[in-house]
């Protein structure tokens, strides 16, 4: 193979994988609901950086709504996933104190109290998170 055949190769390769990505992120001109499906489709593929900052985006277009209650619980899943357990544990706290009568409050506050145990070091160093769990 050629110079010139290899580099095309390489820019095709390049295209499609830059097409194949952008397909899943949130545009401006999206809609709360369209948002919503491709920040849960990353979730669903377990690529949960992504969906960290699409569920972030989806929560500030969502406020006042239903689907606002969704977007923060899987904004706290996805950080718990990615094992963010601080970030996660302040997310799942920010769910059970907004959406108090969601039937998700009783998992989400054990989710908080399990990413500090998550957090927790052996038993010869200091407890705080053990503590906090």
């Amino acid at each position: 193979m050629n110079v010139t055949t290899k580099v095309v190769i390489l820019l095709l390769v390049a295209l499609t994988a830059l097409a194949c990505s952008s397909r899943h992120t949130i545009r401006p001109g999206d809609s709360i609901d369209v948002a919503y499906e491709k920040a849960m489709g990353l979730y669903e593929r377990e690529r949960y950086s992504q969906a960290v900052n699409a569920f972030e985006t989806v929560l500030s277009m969502a406020r006042g709504t239903d689907m606002a209650a969704d977007a923060q619980y899987y904004l706290a899943k996805s950080h718990f996933n990615n094992r963010s357990y601080l970030i996660a544990a302040s997310e799942f706290r920010r769910f059970a104190r907004n959406y108090t009568r969601d039937e998700r409050r009783k998992e989400a506050e054990f989710m908080e109290a399990y990413s500090h145990y998550q957090m927790s070091p052996r038993y010869n160093l200091d407890q705080t998170e053990t503590y906090n769990a």
